[in-house]
Formats: structure tokens, sequence, C-alpha cells
């Protein structure tokens, strides 16, 4: 337990520093009209303060991990709330206000592709679709080989994980989340939008709020 809460509050204060640095940053960040779309690298960062904002959950059921039996009902439960807390999160959030804390922070919001207006709670639910299917898959698929789960909790139980379906499965399920990722670095790389595969799926685009231009009103110069 001290290593385990030493570790966590340690990461916590890393991501704290990086937030702050973050916030530092984009609070002077000004840009032209043109880069409207230009949007990789704030959607880069600005995960990092969502994070910061949902690591003490992760913290807290990481103790209840290591401190209660676990039954199937109970590890269900628990990882539901580890895995879906950052869906909830940013569906919730995107449906209300468009952005994230941590996109607010680095000047972004979320629009529907076409009339730039706000988006609905089912875009923002469209926009998170296929991990959340993953996840619903992943999660379904260790509930079916519970006693090889404790390998990825126990590190004396890894060997039980080294061989036959479990790990087949394991490493099934990772190499399809990594080629999603890199399917939507991939296409918010290939267009003048910078739209990623969830924004194709639910008609959205992601734009600058920090922009300096012709909506701009003019600064009075003092004598």
């Amino acid at each position: 337990m001290p290593a385990l809460f030493v570790s966590s509050i340690l990461t916590l204060i890393v991501f704290i520093v990086i937030s702050a640095i973050i916030s530092s940053v984009f609070n002077k960040d000004k840009k032209p009209l043109t880069e409207k779309y230009h949007t990789f690298w704030p959607r880069f960062w600005s995960p990092f303060i969502d994070g910061m904002i949902l690591y003490p959950i992760t913290i807290i059921v990481s103790i209840i991990y290591l401190n209660v039996e676990l039954t199937v009902i109970v590890y269900l439960l628990l990882s539901l709330i580890d895995h879906t807390a950052v869906y909830i999160y940013t569906i919730y959030y995107h449906g209300k206000y468009g952005h994230t804390i941590g996109k607010k922070v680095c000047n972004l919001k979320v629009v529907d592709n076409q009339t730039e207006a706000p988006i609905s709670y089912m875009q923002a639910l469209k926009r998170e679709i296929v991990p959340i299917i993953l996840l619903v898959i992943a999660l379904f698929s260790l509930s079916l080989n519970f006693e090889s789960y404790f390998a990825l909790i126990d590190p004396t139980k890894m060997n039980e994980l080294q061989t036959g379906p479990m790990m087949v499965w394991t490493m099934v399920v990772g190499g399809v989340f990594l080629f999603w990722f890199l399917a939507e670095v991939l296409t918010m790389l290939t267009n003048d939008k910078r739209r990623a595969l969830h924004d194709m799926i639910a008609g959205t685009v992601v734009v600058r709020t920090n922009l300096i231009g012709e909506t701009e009103e003019p600064k009075l110069e003092t004598v």
C-alpha cells in the first residue's frame, strides 16, 4: 500500500506540473483565422489535463483492487468504473459545452462539421462509440477468463498470462486498439480540417477558439 500510494501521488504531481505548463502556454496563445483547423498539437496536449482530473478515480480503484477479495461481479464493477469514467466525462462535457476541461484550456471546441453549431449528446456519443465497443468486448472477454485476469494485477501470477488463448486474445484486443489509434492520427493529418475518424463518424470538427482576425474588434491606441 505505501508503495502504491507514493507512486500514485508522484504520478498525480507529474500530471499537475504538466497541466500547469500547458495551461500557461495556451493561456497566452493566439492564432490567425487561417489556423482555425490546425488543432493537432492542442488536441495532443489536452488529454494530459483531462487525465489529471480523472486520475484520482484510477487511484481509488487500484487501492480497492489490492485490498478486497475480487469476485467476478466486483471485478466487472471496478473495471467499468475505471475504464468508462473517461467516456462518461468526455461525452457529457462535449454534449453540454462542446469541450472537455482539457480542450477548453487548450482553446479548442468541438462543433458540427456542416454548420459549426454546438454538437448534440448523440454526436458526442458517436465520437466515442468505436473505443466503447472495443472496451465492452475486452471486458467481456476478461470476465470469461477471470482467473487469468489476476495476472494483470498480481505480478506473482504473470506466468498464467504467458501462454494460451488469454494471451492471444489480449494481443488481438490490444492490436485493434493500436490500429484504431493509428488510423485516427493518420486521418487527422491527411485532411484540411484535421478531422479524425471519430469526427467523420459523428459529423463533427474541432476548431480553435483563440483566433485573431476580422471578427476581433480593433484595439484603440492611446496617446
